[in-house]
């Protein structure tokens, strides 16, 4: 019988953690992980990293992306430069890794780089007939908390808008939205050939 109350009472405590970090996260007294360029000073305060590469990089992604309006162009025009791009690593070091379309889009999707605050950002879904629970990044509008003009910005939020709607217009769903990307199911005439 002890063992069953403990572990009833661990669920609640946890429960109430839980409960409690959206509410921390609207006060702005969450203290999320950063992404490379951006430091947490001592107080708490957030500023850009004061290493020069750092600040030259990210905007360099940013506004590849903003002419070329795909990761991948900006990977290849990244490294037909020879360019790297910064990464936050656990101990806090940036280190310097050749990019990838996910590091590329990593950045691009990264809200911290507009100047806000954000929380929510993903969502854990469980598929249906069970599974593994899976993450997945809701709209923007769905987001639970966003601070805006907290944080030293990179661009600005209506940019980083843009750049979302971008980066979705390019996801070839095409079940979904109809729109783009290539249909790959159905009853097609050449269906399968190929």
């Amino acid at each position: 019988m002890q063992g069953i109350v403990s572990e009833i009472e661990l669920h609640t405590l946890r429960g109430r953690l839980i409960a409690g970090v959206p509410q921390q996260a609207q006060r702005g007294d969450l203290a999320l992980i950063l992404p490379a360029g951006v430091l947490r000073h001592d107080d708490g305060g957030v500023l850009k990293a004061p290493e020069r590469a750092v600040q030259h990089a990210i905007p360099l992604v940013l506004q590849t992306f903003l002419e070329r309006r795909a990761a991948s162009q900006g990977v290849r025009q990244c490294r037909d430069h020879g360019l790297r791009r910064p990464r936050r690593h656990r101990h806090c070091a940036t280190v310097w890794r050749t990019p990838t379309v996910a590091a590329v889009l990593a950045i691009v999707r990264q809200p911290a780089y507009a100047g806000p605050f954000a929380y929510g950002k993903t969502q854990r879904q469980v598929p249906p007939g069970g599974g593994r629970p899976q993450q997945r990044r809701p709209p923007v509008s769905q987001w639970q908390v966003i601070g805006h003009d907290r944080d030293p910005a990179s661009m600005t939020w209506e940019t980083f808008a843009r750049m979302q709607a971008s980066g979705d217009d390019n996801y070839a769903t095409y079940e979904h939205n109809k729109r783009r990307g290539i249909p790959r199911q159905g009853a097609a005439l050449l269906q399968g050939l190929g």
